[in-house]
């Protein structure tokens, strides 16, 4: 991530999708040292549970949830998204690119 793009930094939001998986959790956790508010993208509720609890994100986007992804991003970041770690692209991608700030990343 740091030598294809601005790694996140302290004060941003980042977001990870696959954020329980080998990459992403890595991801996430590389965020959250950089200072990041990091948020996660997961499967179910067990997954998103993992998310905060184990990896310690602030928050988690459930895309399995019946609440549309797009209603928990405006939720979970307000002040919109800096930085996105994508494994996954399709409408999540969408979603995300929606709320990206001005000089956000993707990755």
């Amino acid at each position: 991530v740091h030598a294809v793009a601005l790694p996140p930094r302290r004060g941003e939001t980042a977001l990870v999708s696959g954020a329980t998986g080998a990459t992403g959790s890595v991801a996430a956790q590389l965020a959250k040292v950089a200072g990041a508010r990091t948020i996660g993208v997961a499967g179910g509720p067990a997954k998103a549970a993992y998310c905060t609890s184990a990896l310690g994100l602030a928050g988690c986007v459930d895309y399995k949830a019946e609440r549309p992804a797009g209603e928990q991003l405006d939720e979970l970041c307000p002040d919109g998204i800096d930085f996105y770690f994508d494994t996954v692209g399709g409408p999540l991608l969408d979603e995300a690119l929606k709320r990206l700030n001005r000089g956000g990343r993707v990755v």
